[in-house]
């Protein structure tokens, strides 16, 4: 997808180690680059996603890729709140498999 698109998945990890802290980029969904981002269990609190959601926004920005968005399960909290301190507004909400699901998109 990197050398079609020029975005993709970025895996996080700490320099030097080993583990897999979790990933960041971009997917394909509705014909249209989506953010995504997940952590492991024993990363999240940290501030790694803000971190790499912010690299990755402005990874777009500078390839001109707009307009951003992330599609968020309504009960996932956390995302909702990173989403919204980065800028993101919601532009729409639909039933999901686990309920409703928001699509933000990050306002210029």
């Amino acid at each position: 997808m990197f050398a079609r698109e020029g975005y993709g998945l970025w895996a996080m990890s700490r320099i030097g180690a080993a583990p897999l802290l979790g990933f960041c980029g971009f997917i394909l969904e509705a014909n249209e680059p989506r953010l995504i981002y997940g952590l492991a269990e024993d990363a999240a609190g940290g501030g790694l996603a803000r971190e790499a959601a912010q690299a990755v926004t402005g990874h777009a920005a500078a390839r001109g890729l707009r307009p951003v968005r992330a599609s968020v399960d309504g009960e996932n909290t956390a995302s909702r709140a990173l989403l919204h301190a980065l800028g993101f507004q919601i532009v729409s909400a639909e039933p999901g498999r686990l309920g409703e699901v928001f699509l933000y998109e990050l306002k210029p």
